[in-house]
């Protein structure tokens, strides 16, 4: 796998003149964080920035573990619930014995 398409190539130039071509990128640690921001918003749940940044740090930058990872706290801490540092602490270190 490549990191990056060789946009010189005829075979791209041919697909570029009968489709639209896009480049999925891989999120890098911010973007990651305001991911987590983000989906937790969605589902009525609130993190801090920090604590954010700690379950990045934890998980990495895999975007489905990372979706895994939060879809256990959404469970946990329901609707309107806050997801802590201390929260991340127990289930993450709980779902890697899994």
């Amino acid at each position: 796998i490549e990191d990056s398409v060789d946009k010189r190539t005829s075979d791209y130039k041919t697909i570029a003149k009968i489709a639209e071509c896009i480049e999925f990128n891989h999120y890098d640690e911010n973007q990651m964080v305001q991911f987590i921001i983000d989906l937790l918003r969605k589902y009525n749940v609130a993190i801090s920035f920090e604590d954010a940044t700690y379950m990045q740090n934890v998980c990495g930058l895999d975007k489905q573990n990372i979706i895994n990872e939060l879809q256990k706290l959404v469970i946990y801490v329901e609707q309107g619930g806050i997801v802590t540092k201390d929260i991340i602490k127990e289930w993450l270190d709980e779902s890697k014995l899994m």
